[in-house]
């Protein structure tokens, strides 16, 4: 988990974010431990959001009212909801969607097992439940203005890397054309295509193959969060 420090000339600010800072990094250093023994920590109240109940509280407190949203996706791309698992990456990103205004596109994968042999053994709709880490879902939502983030490297040199958050300005049957908002291409449009990916680290007994557009919803990012503890798995980085 990489960590970059925010400066700020207020000095309240400043100990705010100095504070924080030290937290994270006694949190990856092992110093924090609500039980002795335990992996898991308590996360200060001051960082929580009480009163919770619905998914689309915790989108509005980060995103604010996304279904009013007007704007052109740029202040969006530096917010971020850190989730368990993928599939509630999935599962919030689609909530994020439908709330985001404009005319939803879905973009259906096409799988495949790359061992013809396998074929018959698993079937396609299986292939469709699968979203393992580093490949987009088989169902892809999107909107015109809605922020997303590149999923594999296609040309570092354009500013296409993995991680690369894009705005997208234009949905078509075969292209997609979105405009980068981050690094140093940041506001130059660009033509993303579907191709071929393979999940690189996954407990899979087969080599699943999806063919689809490679990036994802940015709205969320994967994480480790459970409720008021969070399991320590941060490890020490240097603040800059």
């Amino acid at each position: 988990m990489r960590v970059e420090m925010l400066r700020s000339s207020n000095p309240a600010a400043a100990a705010h974010l100095a504070a924080f800072a030290t937290f994270l990094l006694d949190m990856g250093e092992g110093k924090l431990h609500s039980h002795p023994g335990s992996d898991y920590v308590a996360i200060p109240s001051a960082l929580l959001l009480p009163g919770l109940q619905q998914p689309s509280h915790l989108i509005q407190t980060v995103f604010g009212d996304l279904q009013q949203y007007r704007g052109d996706g740029q202040d969006l791309v530096d917010r971020a909801v850190l989730t368990p698992l993928n599939d509630d990456v999935d599962s919030l990103n689609n909530v994020c969607m439908s709330m985001f205004p404009g005319e939803e596109r879905i973009y259906n994968s096409v799988d495949s097992v790359k061992d013809p042999g396998n074929a018959t053994t698993y079937p396609v709709e299986f292939l469709h439940s699968l979203t393992p880490a580093g490949i987009p879902p088989h169902k892809l939502r999107l909107k015109p203005g809605a922020p997303i983030m590149l999923l594999r490297n296609i040309n570092a040199a354009a500013g296409l890397a993995n991680g690369t958050r894009l705005v997208v300005e234009q949905l078509s049957d075969r292209v997609i054309v979105a405009k980068i908002d981050t690094g140093s291409r940041t506001g130059q449009s660009v033509f993303i295509f579907r191709f071929n990916m393979a999940p690189s680290d996954v407990d899979l007994p087969f080599q699943l193959q999806r063919r689809q557009f490679p990036h994802a919803g940015h709205l969320l990012a994967d994480g480790v969060v459970n409720g008021a503890f969070t399991k320590n798995i941060v490890y020490s980085e240097v603040l800059q």
